[in-house]
């Protein structure tokens, strides 16, 4: 895995947080922590990235995978509460 399915309506939902596609890719790049989060009704499952970017942004990155490639959903920043709790797992990953 590695490529990533971009569309009109990820791209558009990541813009409304105004993340950009290679802040999501970079953090899949640097090892994001990875959690399960629930099966959609279509049956896909879902998780959640939760990286930093290389300017030390801390992103939340909601996806799926189909056909072997990453779709995002949305991306947006984590709040401080979450960088606490998720901090430590994000940096024990590298």
């Amino acid at each position: 895995m590695g490529e990533f399915d971009w569309n009109e309506a990820n791209l558009m939902h990541i813009a409304r947080h105004d993340v950009t596609p290679a802040e999501v890719e970079e953090v899949f790049e640097r090892d994001p922590y990875i959690e399960y989060t629930h099966t959609a009704d279509n049956g896909e499952e879902r998780f959640v990235a939760r990286g930093i970017t290389a300017r030390s942004r801390y992103l939340n990155i909601p996806y799926t995978e189909r056909n072997e490639r990453i779709r995002p959903i949305t991306a947006f920043d984590m709040t401080r509460r979450e960088i606490k709790q998720h901090a430590p797992k994000i940096h024990s990953q590298k």
